[in-house]
């Protein structure tokens, strides 16, 4: 079973203000990402089975939405105030900007794994893969260039609000772009090659980024 809780105002290291329960799923409809449009009034989760919870309120109410989409969902962004981009399988991304009641499937690369896709600023996006290729969107995904091609499986990318971003894989890898990752180059500095960065965050002025068996801060 899951839980969905939401923060009612930003964390901060002097104290963390208590979690709110919104929202109990049925074991079924496990949820997996969440994203937040940017005003802040639309949110959405996504899960098992193409299920989604959708809200209009600020995260206050909820609503089901079963798509009959059975592709894996594991990360959603919002491209704009309504619109929603979910990458699935097969290097594909579904748009949406009317709460799935209707979608387009955009194919990004056939022959490539899509593993993140976070929103840059209004229509634009980033994704990242596991042939460790970085792609971006500048007209809401529907189309697509790579950006950087690397290596190694990326599994994570995170935006700062001053348009830096950051994205993490295997063998320690992160990259680093300070343009709204128009460019991208490698860190000096990295994790050992037997790290897996799973997740990367800005918090503050600090980066983190979190492995399958430690936690780094940067």
């Amino acid at each position: 079973m899951v839980v969905l809780c939401m923060i009612c105002h930003a964390p901060s290291f002097s104290g963390q203000p208590p979690w709110k329960l919104l929202l109990t799923y049925p074991r079924e409809c496990g949820q997996m990402a969440a994203a937040t449009s940017p005003d802040g009034r639309h949110a959405v989760t996504i899960g098992w089975w193409g299920s989604m919870y959708f809200s209009r309120d600020s995260g206050k109410t909820w609503k089901l939405k079963q798509t009959g989409i059975f592709e894996p969902f594991e990360s959603v962004a919002y491209y704009s105030e309504t619109g929603i981009a979910i990458p699935v399988s097969n290097g594909a991304v579904l748009l949406s900007d009317d709460e799935f009641q209707t979608w387009t499937r955009v194919t990004v690369d056939a022959s490539d794994s899509l593993t993140r896709l976070r929103r840059v600023k209004h229509n634009t996006l980033l994704c990242v893969s596991r042939d460790g290729v970085v792609y971006r969107s500048s007209d809401g995904g529907r189309n697509w260039s790579a950006v950087y091609r690397g290596t190694t499986p990326l599994y994570d990318v995170a935006v700062s609000r001053d348009g830096r971003a950051i994205a993490v894989g295997s063998r320690g890898t992160v990259l680093m772009s300070r343009d709204t990752g128009v460019t991208w180059t490698p860190t000096p500095g990295r994790g050992p090659d037997t790290i897996r960065l799973l997740l990367a965050a800005f918090v503050r002025d600090s980066i983190w980024m979190i492995a399958g068996d430690t936690t780094y801060l940067a």
